[in-house]
């Protein structure tokens, strides 16, 4: 977004596919995102709900991955 939006609001943009590779490992994964600033283009710091600092990126959600080719639909 260009804009920030007002505390509370929830944007929902174009949907993403990720793709994950057949060699990738079993496991769980953080998603991650980061965010830049549009004039600098540094990254800007995530913040959690009480303001610590957590870097320049937030974990969104984890992926859990399992090779178990036997729950896969045809």
């Amino acid at each position: 977004t260009y804009t920030w939006v007002n505390s509370g609001e929830v944007i929902l943009g174009e949907p993403f596919e990720l793709t994950i590779p057949e060699t990738t490992r079993e496991g769980t994964y953080p998603l991650v995102a980061g965010l830049y600033d549009v004039e600098t283009t540094e990254p800007v710091s995530a913040q959690t709900s009480n303001d610590a600092t957590r870097g320049n990126y937030a974990i969104i959600a984890q992926i859990k991955v399992v090779n178990d080719c036997a729950s896969i639909p045809e």
